[in-house]
């Protein structure tokens, strides 16, 4: 290959080369910084949403604390006791009659009914007590509300379902999670205890996740009267852990237990936090950021996701804007390497050759060029 080709085609394979490993390497770099900016990103949000339902979680503790603390639960629970017992082994049978089977009050709605018009001690006393833990339970959320004594007899409770005046040693609920922490804080029988389980299905609530903690009613001389228990607010829950705030299009976040299988869930249960690249239950690659969060007795993974197009698409976009310029800046470098190297390198080298041919042929005639010239 002559001279005249074989420069520009270096000098143009040369540029492009050059300007390829620099726009790749200027890639490279700003992708990383890209990634680690996304990933820092994901996981303040996830610590974020840890310490807003870490706030809400401890403000549950706290409200059952002074409510069992309170004047209005000791006189409830001391109000509603006697004539509970009064209905002896029917109490069930009786209550449920008159305040969930002919209560007026569509499903869900059992707790609008302040007194049942059977003109006992109870209904009275419950006419008294219930607007105010009504009123509890609407402004703070919980899913209901619940007075024990200490036989296990639910004597009091505000949403009225299948597992109101039943008893949790003995009766259909007895192996539920709500006699569950009945019974811890029975044994306890001290002032500040809290039991807590996690969520799970809970039949009287129709199945759906139900979540309990409690804490004892303590007499003026230090026994143990009664236990208060909230059913855990999951609408507020899940309202904390589903605020699209700064979640984009694709973000969510969840909180999680042992019985999902996922490698973020477990290692968010092993007390680790960070982010990974993993398979999302949408089909599509996730960025998974993943830290502990852990409530009395129970460790939930707390996990912010967003699909990798979104969360990395800045690089996306830095890649084919690289593309574009290396692109352009090779045809750029190319075009004037050839007009540089064909306009005073293989153009003058042409010249020369032709006459030193000429020359060679026997015309002494002709004229020498780039004789002016003061390089090789």
């Amino acid at each position: 290959m002559r001279i005249s080709r074989k420069l520009p085609i270096l000098l143009v394979g040369f540029s492009i080369t050059a300007c390829a490993i620099a726009a790749i390497a200027a890639y490279l770099i700003a992708a990383t910084e890209l990634t680690t900016s996304a990933h820092a990103k994901l996981s303040a949000l996830g610590e974020a949403r840890k310490s807003t339902l870490t706030s809400y979680l401890h403000s549950i503790r706290e409200d059952l604390s002074l409510i069992a603390d309170s004047e209005m639960a000791h006189l409830a629970l001391k109000e509603l006791s006697p004539p509970f017992n009064e209905f002896g082994s029917h109490a069930t049978t009786t209550l449920q009659n008159l305040y969930i089977t002919k209560n007026p009050h569509p499903l869900h709605e059992k707790h609008r009914l302040d007194l049942a018009q059977d003109g006992s001690s109870y209904s009275e006393a419950h006419g008294h007590h219930h607007p105010w833990f009504r009123k509890l339970l609407e402004e703070r959320g919980y899913y209901d509300i619940f007075l024990v004594n200490t036989k296990g007899d639910v004597i009091y409770s505000v949403f009225k379902e299948l597992d109101y005046a039943t008893n949790l040693n003995t009766g259909q609920w007895k192996d539920s999670d709500l006699s569950l922490v009945y019974r811890k804080v029975n044994k306890q029988s001290r002032h500040g205890y809290i039991a807590f389980t996690d969520f799970a299905p809970y039949a009287p609530s129709y199945g759906a996740p139900a979540s309990f903690i409690a804490t004892a009613i303590m007499g003026p001389h230090g026994q143990l009267i009664g236990t208060l228990i909230f059913q855990m607010p999951i609408d507020r829950i899940n309202q904390i852990m589903q605020a699209s705030g700064g979640m984009g299009e694709s973000g969510e976040t969840y909180l999680l237990n042992t019985k999902v299988e996922s490698a973020t869930v477990k290692a968010a249960l092993a007390g680790k936090s960070g982010v990974q690249m993993i398979p999302g239950y949408r089909g599509v690659v996730v960025e998974s950021a993943f830290t502990p969060l852990k409530f009395q007795d129970v460790t939930w993974g707390l996990i912010a996701e967003v699909n990798k197009s979104e969360a990395l698409a800045g690089i996306t976009v830095l890649r084919d804007i690289a593309t574009l310029i290396t692109c352009l800046v090779a045809v750029l470098v190319g075009l004037a390497g050839v007009f540089v190297s064909r306009r005073f390198i293989t153009y003058p080298i042409e010249q020369m050759v032709r006459a030193m041919g000429q020359l060679a042929e026997g015309d002494k005639n002709i004229h020498i060029p780039c004789t002016g010239r003061d390089d090789e």
